[in-house]
């Protein structure tokens, strides 16, 4: 009997994607329901769905979230940002629509009403914090799938930085944006206190499990990093791709820690990304206005920055940048996610 709806999911899936292609969305939404229902973990995008439980708020609003994952996922735009909008209609306030919806909007036309509606509620803070607790069940497998590696660049960086790693050699370390633990995990022999924070409660609860962190804290990274007075190395491994302008993060920490302390990071390379449509329309979007400042809001969800940008940013909060590297982050569909991870000193 599970087989059996195992293999009837899959078809429903396959059934309600083409249906969505066909334009008949209210048919295709019918499926998704049916699907985060009876097999809520079919894949990512429906867990996610699921467990934050858009489901018991409004069943077509979580139908067409999925409309509109599809969309994305296929890297139609403008459906996608269509669908978001139809999302949000039906429930004005759910910030994953709201976050997906600026992110795609771009692409779409006459778009300029909703994002004008939505500037008076949109948190990014809620989309990182509701989506992750969404994905956290499953985090690491969607991971291994992705051959995600930006903690293992990061890592990488450090030890061509400071050579081989010795025991406890970077002292106090303050794990931001820790996940479930991936960079933590690598870092445990070399801290002497190893610190972690994550917007995420559901991500804190697998990293607690593992009993590699000395202290766990839920709360913004930049509340976290403002509260450490005894830091040594601060690490972020594929944090900032949620974080649009970097200057806050950076001039916190670069008034917390003493002189000689360490800053790591990746960012997802904004050089490497595909020119916005509309941009030649005049259409002023969250996007178009972070891309004059060298970073912008792609239309994955995620940020991007620009190399040069990063490297003023962190001069400006007082770091000496002493490693930057190139390379994939991770693969998705087959391709390169290229970014940069950066080492730097406090002066």
């Amino acid at each position: 009997m599970v087989m059996d709806w195992m293999f009837h999911a899959d078809a429903l899936f396959m059934e309600a994607v083409g249906l969505q292609r066909q334009g008949n969305w209210d048919a295709a939404v019918s499926r998704y329901i049916s699907i985060i229902k009876q097999d809520p973990y079919h894949n990512p995008h429906v867990t996610a769905i699921h467990n934050t439980h858009l489901l018991h708020i409004n069943q077509y609003a979580a139908g067409m979230y999925l409309v509109a994952s599809a969309f994305q996922a296929q890297g139609d735009y403008p459906k996608a940002a269509l669908a978001y909008e139809h999302v949000l209609e039906h429930v004005p306030n759910y910030c994953l629509a709201q976050h997906m919806f600026r992110a795609t909007a771009s692409y779409a036309s006459n778009s300029s009403s909703m994002l004008k509606r939505l500037d008076a509620d949109y948190s990014l803070l809620d989309y990182v914090r509701e989506a992750f607790d969404g994905y956290a069940p499953h985090f690491e497998t969607s991971m291994t799938q992705l051959s995600y590696r930006a903690h293992e660049m990061l890592f990488s960086a450090l030890q061509e930085v400071l050579g081989e790693l010795q025991k406890d050699q970077l002292g106090n370390v303050l794990d931001i944006g820790c996940g479930t633990g991936l960079l933590g995990e690598k870092l445990r022999q070399f801290a002497k206190e190893l610190r972690c924070v994550d917007a995420s409660g559901k991500m804190l609860e697998v990293a607690r499990k593992k009993d590699i962190y000395d202290h766990c804290l839920q709360a913004s990274i930049v509340t976290a990093v403002k509260a450490q007075t005894d830091i040594d190395t601060v690490l972020a491994s594929d944090v900032l791709p949620f974080v649009g302008p970097l200057e806050d993060l950076f001039k916190s920490a670069g008034q917390t820690l003493r002189s000689g302390a360490l800053l790591g990071f990746t960012v997802e390379g904004m050089e490497f990304q595909p020119k916005i449509p509309h941009e030649e329309q005049g259409q002023i979007t969250h996007e178009k206005q972070g891309r004059s400042s060298g970073w912008n809001l792609l239309p994955t969800g995620r940020h991007a920055h620009n190399k040069e940008y990063v490297q003023q940013a962190l001069e400006g909060a007082h770091f000496e940048v002493l490693a930057v590297g190139d390379g994939p982050l991770r693969w998705v569909h087959g391709r390169p996610i290229a970014g940069h991870v950066f080492v730097a000193r406090r002066t």
